[in-house]
C-alpha cells in the first residue's frame, strides 16, 4: 500500500506535464517574438504564425498581410478571370509572393472577390507552411499553368472587339454509354468544331481548332472578309449586317425573331404604360432601381447588377444591368460612385423598355 502512495503523485505530475514538442514549439515562437520575423525565413514565419493563432482568430488574407508587412512588402493579387453567367460570376484571383528562395503563386476562385482572395491566400499559405509542395514554383516556372482554351478565345475576341465566340452542339451520336458530342464554334465569319466524350471536352476542342486557325490568318485578313461580307449583305437590303449568316445559327436567329414577345403583353403591364407617360425618368420616378425591379416582377423577367472593379477612362466607376429578355439586354452606366453609375445604367433600361412600348 505504501508503495501505491508513494507512486501516485509522481504519476500525476507526469500527466500535468506538457510534452517535449509542445514546450519546444512554444520556445520557438518566443524566440521568434523576441528576435523578430526578419531573422527567419518566410517559411519558417509562417509556420510559427500558424502555430501561434488558434483556428478561426485570423483570415488567411490578413494573415498575410500582417506576416508581410513585418518584412516591408506586400503580396500581389491580380483579378485574372471572371467566368459564369452576368448574374452568377466566378472571379479568378491570382497571388504571388517572393521567400528568400523562391517565388509562390496561386489561384483562387469564388463567388466572390473576397472569397477568391481568401482562398488564393489560404493556397500560398499551405504552400509556404509545406502543406502542398506541388504547388511551389520556381521562379522560372511562375505562370505555367494549365492553359484554358475556351477563356483565351474569349479573351481574344475581346481584345479585337470582336463578337463572343457562339458555341452550338451540332450532334450527338453513339450508345447511351458511349456518347460522342461534335461542338461548333463561331467567331466572326469563321467555324471549327470540336470531337469529345462530353460536351464540356468537345467544346475546349473546338476552342483550341479555332485558336490554332487564328494564329494562322493575320487580323487584318479577317476583318477585310467580314467587311466584305457585310457590304456585300448592306447592298441588297440597305442594311449593314455585322455577321456573316453562318455566325448567326438558326438558334440565335429564333431568339431575335422572338425578341418583341418580351412587351407583347405590355396591355398588362400598368408599370410600362405609366413609363410611357414619362418624359423625364429620373425626376418623374422617385426609385428608378425599385421601379425597375417592379417592373421585371410585372413583365417575368430578372434585374441583375455586375460592378466592374476597372474605372472607365475618364476615371469613372462602370456598372452592368442585364435584363433576362430574349435574347438577353445589357445596360452599361457610368457614375462619380458606384451607386451613380447603377443609377445611370437602370435609367438606360428604363429609357429602352420606353421605347420598345411605343
Amino acid at each position: 500500500m505504501s508503495e501505491d502512495k508513494q507512486d501516485s503523485p509522481v504519476q500525476e505530475e507526469t500527466t500535468n506535464l506538457p510534452s517535449k514538442r509542445v514546450l519546444l514549439e512554444e520556445n520557438e515562437i518566443i524566440q521568434f517574438q523576441k528576435s523578430g520575423a526578419n531573422n527567419v525565413s518566410l517559411e519558417e514565419a509562417a509556420r510559427l504564425e500558424v502555430m501561434r493563432l488558434s483556428s478561426g482568430d485570423r483570415t488567411p488574407v490578413s494573415l498575410m498581410q500582417e506576416l508581410l508587412s513585418r518584412r516591408g512588402t506586400a503580396p500581389k493579387y491580380e483579378l485574372i478571370q471572371i467566368e459564369g453567367a452576368i448574374n452568377e460570376p466566378i472571379f479568378k484571383y491570382r497571388i504571388s509572393l517572393a521567400s528568400e528562395s523562391r517565388l509562390y503563386v496561386a489561384i483562387g476562385s469564388g463567388k466572390s472577390k473576397k472569397e477568391a482572395k481568401h482562398n488564393a491566400a489560404k493556397s500560398v499559405l499551405d504552400q509556404l507552411i509545406g502543406r502542398d509542395e506541388k504547388i511551389i514554383c520556381q521562379k522560372e516556372n511562375l505562370f505555367k499553368t494549365e492553359p484554358n482554351p475556351v477563356g483565351q478565345l474569349q479573351e481574344a475576341c475581346m481584345t479585337r472587339k470582336w463578337p463572343p465566340p457562339v458555341y452550338e452542339t451540332e450532334e450527338t451520336t453513339g450508345l447511351p454509354h458511349e456518347r460522342m458530342f461534335t461542338v461548333c464554334v463561331y467567331v466572326n465569319v469563321y467555324k471549327e468544331e470540336g470531337l469529345g466524350k462530353s460536351k464540356k471536352i468537345a467544346k475546349r476542342e473546338a476552342a483550341q481548332n479555332m485558336l490554332k486557325y487564328l494564329e494562322t490568318v493575320p487580323i487584318e485578313v479577317i476583318e477585310q472578309k467580314s467587311n466584305e461580307d457585310t457590304d456585300d449583305k448592306g447592298e441588297s437590303n440597305g442594311l449593314k449586317q455585322t455577321h456573316d449568316s453562318t455566325f448567326l445559327t438558326p438558334q440565335i436567329i429564333k431568339k431575335i425573331q422572338q425578341y418583341h414577345t418580351v412587351f407583347s403583353q405590355k396591355t398588362k403591364s400598368p408599370l410600362l404604360q405609366q413609363l410611357s407617360s414619362t418624359r423625364n425618368i429620373l425626376q418623374e420616378i422617385e426609385d428608378p432601381v425599385e421601379y425597375l425591379h417592379d417592373l421585371g416582377d410585372e413583365m417575368k423577367y430578372k434585374v441583375s447588377f455586375v460592378d466592374i472593379e476597372e474605372k472607365s477612362k475618364a476615371d469613372k466607376f462602370q456598372s452592368l444591368l442585364q435584363l433576362t429578355t430574349t435574347p438577353v439586354t445589357v445596360f452599361c452606366g457610368t457614375g462619380l460612385t458606384i451607386e451613380d453609375a447603377k443609377l445611370d445604367s437602370t435609367q438606360r433600361a428604363l429609357e429602352f423598355l420606353k421605347i420598345m412600348n411605343q
